[in-house]
């Protein structure tokens, strides 16, 4: 029983002990990582969601030539973080596509959070095993999630952010002012959380803090400047409420969904962007909610004492994230969305509270056992412990988790036609395969779901007025408003999905689900008249499969 209780819950410092669960830590973080990554590794039309939009334009860091006048592509650019376009063009220089380096970074994303994350749990209570449980949580928690495997900028926050509190916690001024830089180069919100927490520490006492904040306070006012100052993008400024407030985007079936009047749980606390989105899965990570409470009571949990006053740190980082929720739902989307400033900051949280409470519970159960048969407590830690070592064995699906790359190309030989042809390749289409093109196919789009990023109405505004102009070429049956649309926009294909012209793909197609009238009057026009296209399929046609019709644009200019 000694031996157990040393073992498992002893405050230990010995060498030995750390590199064990250091080691065992790692192991669980390197399991995880790889059975993640490895799908997307054997597929090369593969990619996260959201890649399609802020991946695909970096292959311009392999050939310039790419997506010539490309207003999408140029848009992408323009919006992503310094230190993440950075890092994505030194990998290129080297000959790693975007693509392939956004697949395999989670990985080692990954094993630096873990090993960032065993240092604050054991900082916080020096029980080697904590630093265990703690980052084991950590990792089941952030692998559920999309966040990490994205291979985005988002995906740093972890292991930067983790970085910044263990620093933090040490006092490393050189620590804290590299990682909060970081943060600021890669994923601004979790910058201005940590900034927070720094403010919150130099409230309460400036005297002890004031070289710590200042310097962080410090890095964090050099990144953020230039956010400060009049926008100079040639897509202007972001959106304001009262502009998101006007326009069906925003609202049910809109491509940024924001608000929702009519429900006020959904809004402030389970919105992907408005809500605060507390995350108990998995439903290990609950034991959390209980360590305000057991650090009550000593006397039934032995091993409070040992816990750390810097523990307090946990709490700093809740009312930073909180504080600067509710601001950005003031000044919305000024701050981007509220849902970042605590998505990821409660994941971390729960994920060390439980740890801690995990540790805390076991060293009372050991203490227990030497006052009643040893049996029951013995049996109840093996069992707690067996739970959250195994729950994604027990209670997920082996493809729930961890979580994998979302997207599949299902098209090969329709991505294969398209990157035979030119490189200023435009292609028109109002298909869902339209988000995959750019990404699978280096060759530009009009338009597509993913790319119709609604914050910037310089950008949006065009994107709204080529879906519109598409819709109602690819309905009409006037030839010549489409040979004009084929000219306006420099159309070299048509992509056509096969059964575009009926109803049904009418009433379940995006564009029009978010302009009723629009939908109204195509749908009107379908039922009585052929669209042109329908006309040209048999002589203009130049790919066809199963799902999709690729019309040559050129052939329609020529052909009567």
């Amino acid at each position: 029983m000694e031996f157990i209780q040393k073992f498992l819950t002893t405050p230990n410092t010995k060498k030995s002990h750390l590199i064990f669960w250091f080691t065992l830590s790692m192991t669980f973080a390197t399991i995880y990582g790889i059975q993640a990554i490895i799908p997307g590794l054997n597929n090369q039309y593969m990619i996260f969601d959201d890649g399609r939009a802020h991946i695909f334009w970096m292959d311009r860091f392999m050939d310039p030539e790419l997506f010539p006048n490309d207003l999408i592509a140029d848009y992408f650019q323009s919006v992503s973080p310094l230190g993440f376009t950075a890092l994505y063009k030194v990998f290129a220089t080297l000959g790693i596509q975007p693509i392939l380096l956004s697949k395999i970074l989670p990985f080692f994303l990954g094993l630096i959070a873990t090993a960032y994350c065993f240092g604050v749990c054991f900082y916080l209570l020096p029980v080697p095993a904590l630093g265990f449980f703690g980052c084991l949580l950590f990792n089941q928690s952030f692998w559920l999630d999309s966040t990490l495997i994205s291979g985005l900028a988002k995906a740093f926050v972890y292991p930067l952010f983790m970085a910044f509190l263990y620093y933090l916690l040490k006092k490393s001024l050189y620590g804290i002012a590299i990682s909060i830089a970081l943060l600021g180069l890669f994923y601004i919100p979790s910058m201005l959380v940590a900034a927070g927490m720094l403010t919150i520490k130099l409230l309460i006492n400036p005297k002890k803090n004031y070289l710590v904040a200042g310097v962080g306070l410090g890095v964090s006012l050099i990144i953020i400047a230039p956010y400060l100052l009049p926008s100079t993008s040639e897509f202007g400024s972001l959106i304001t409420r009262e502009e998101a407030r006007s326009m069906a985007e925003f609202y049910s079936g809109g491509r940024a969904r924001f608000f929702y009047d009519n429900n006020p749980v959904k809004f402030w606390l389970q919105g992907s962007r408005s809500g605060i989105r507390l995350s108990l899965n998995p439903a290990s990570v609950t034991l959390g909610l209980l360590l305000p409470i057991m650090l009550q009571f000593p006397r039934v949990f032995p091993l409070v004492k040992e816990v750390k006053k810097e523990v307090v740190i946990l709490v700093e980082l809740l009312i930073s994230s909180l504080g600067l929720f509710f601001m950005a739902h003031a000044f919305l989307y000024q701050l981007l969305h509220p849902s970042r400033y605590t998505i990821h900051s409660l994941r971390i949280i729960m994920a060390i509270a439980s740890g801690i409470v995990l540790i805390l519970l076991l060293d009372s159960l050991l203490h227990a056992a030497k006052k009643i048969p040893k049996l029951i407590p013995l049996g109840i830690t093996f069992l707690l412990t067996f739970v959250v070592i195994f729950y994604p064995n027990l209670f997920w699906n082996k493809d729930y988790f961890p979580k994998k790359i979302n997207i599949v190309g299902l098209e090969p030989k329709l991505y294969e036609f398209f990157q035979q042809q030119p490189k200023d390749t435009m292609i028109a289409s109002l298909s869902f395969e339209a988000d995959n093109l750019p990404t699978f196919t280096k060759r530009s789009v009009l338009i597509a779901k993913e790319h119709a990023i609604p914050y910037h109405l310089d950008y949006y505004n065009q994107i709204r007025q080529r879906a519109t102009d598409l819709i109602y070429a690819q309905y009409s049956p006037n030839l010549e408003l489409v040979r004009d649309f084929i000219k306006t926009y420099n159309i070299r294909y048509i992509l056509l999905d096969e059964n575009a012209f009926t109803k049904e793909y009418l009433d379940r197609n995006f564009w029009f689900q978010q302009w009723d009238l629009l939908a109204e009057t195509i749908s009107i026009s379908l039922e009585k008249n052929t669209p042109a296209l329908v006309n040209t399929k048999e002589k203009c046609s130049v790919y066809q499969s199963n799902n999709f019709i690729v019309i040559d644009a050129s052939c329609i200019l020529t052909n009567n």
